[in-house]
């Protein structure tokens, strides 16, 4: 168990005191596929959802998510507006099965389209700074709008 201390600066006094397990940090460092901005916008979630002393872990997420998601929720809805039917069906796939060969025929029959139409999208996806080719499957530039569409769509 690692103990926290947020420090006011402008006070120079302790604000919270949590508790937080080796496991929740290595879900948060992963969620956020280390990207310190990440990171950062999901303990400051986790920490505005928390109370003093309280012990930050899995079910705490789900309340950190909802503070990201409404400040945020404009900016994913005009991003799904954006979007054509055929890239909506390949995002939200994308979201709700993880890392995936996305030319695969059971990826393609899950979105029902070819492999050469779900090709165009996966390269329009990127274009627009979407999703990314990493370590063998494609992420999310934004894990929090991953995680909106896995939970609200």
């Amino acid at each position: 168990m690692v103990k926290i201390f947020v420090r006011d600066r402008s006070s120079n006094v302790s604000s919270a005191n949590w508790r937080i397990a080796r496991t929740t940090v290595a879900s948060i460092l992963a969620f956020a596929d280390g990207v310190s901005g990440d990171v950062q916008e999901l303990c400051e979630a986790l920490y505005e959802s928390t109370p003093d002393g309280g012990e930050v872990d899995a079910g705490n997420f789900a309340a950190a998510f909802d503070i990201v998601f409404s400040r945020e929720l404009r900016v994913y809805e005009d991003i799904v507006e954006r979007l054509t039917p055929q890239q909506f069906k390949v995002l939200k796939a994308l979201a709700q099965n993880g890392l995936v060969k996305a030319f695969s025929a059971d990826f393609t029959g899950k979105v029902g389209l070819l492999p050469s139409s779900v090709k165009r999208v996966i390269t329009r996806l990127q274009d627009d700074r979407i999703i990314f080719l990493r370590k063998g499957g494609y992420h999310f530039f934004n894990p929090f709008f991953r995680e909106w569409l896995r939970q609200r769509i």
